[in-house]
């Protein structure tokens, strides 16, 4: 049996927040003496708000990223127009260009669609469902409606649901 503080020692590493804020800690040169333990506070707060249905920061990073990504295609763009002599080179720049386009456009979708959310719809599917809207009179047997009955349940063969004809295959 493992004791609590290993078991706790392992959940705080697989904990998302840690691997973000090793991550963060190995770019942070615009914050040399940033604190692990705040930064790490920090992301469990985010977290919580997340949990909580506060979308603002996954909206400020939907936008910054989207920026980044628009300024990339933008110099991708003009190191690809200054290589025109060396079309290998020129190509590759113009296709990284276009990848940050189509990044940048979907990045901006996504945030769309955080803003505006469609609404839920749900969809039920039955094959072969037969529904009579018919206005049947009530039988003498029982009482029953004769419109909620299976066609196919009917002796008189003339009753029966007509299923087209069947083709020769092609």
């Amino acid at each position: 049996m493992v004791d609590n503080e290993k078991r706790f020692t392992a959940t705080a590493q697989l904990h998302p927040a840690t691997n973000a804020t090793e991550t963060c800690l190995e770019s942070a040169k615009a914050f040399p003496d940033i604190d692990r333990s705040a930064l790490f506070q920090e992301f469990i707060e985010q977290i919580k708000f997340i949990k909580e249905g506060n979308l603002e920061r996954p909206e400020e990073i939907m936008i910054v990223q989207a920026h980044t990504l628009d300024n990339l295609y933008t110099e991708m763009i003009s190191l690809g127009r200054k290589n025109l002599g060396n079309i290998n080179v020129s190509e590759k720049f113009i296709r990284l260009a276009l990848k940050a386009q189509a990044q940048c456009r979907t990045t901006l979708e996504t945030l769309y669609n955080i803003k505006n959310p469609k609404p839920y719809i749900q969809n039920n599917h039955a094959e072969y469902q037969q529904v009579n809207n018919s206005h049947f009179p009530k039988s003498s047997i029982g009482n029953k409606n004769l419109g909620n009955e299976l066609l196919e349940d009917k002796k008189d063969e003339q009753e029966w649901m007509d299923i087209g004809t069947s083709q020769e295959t092609v």
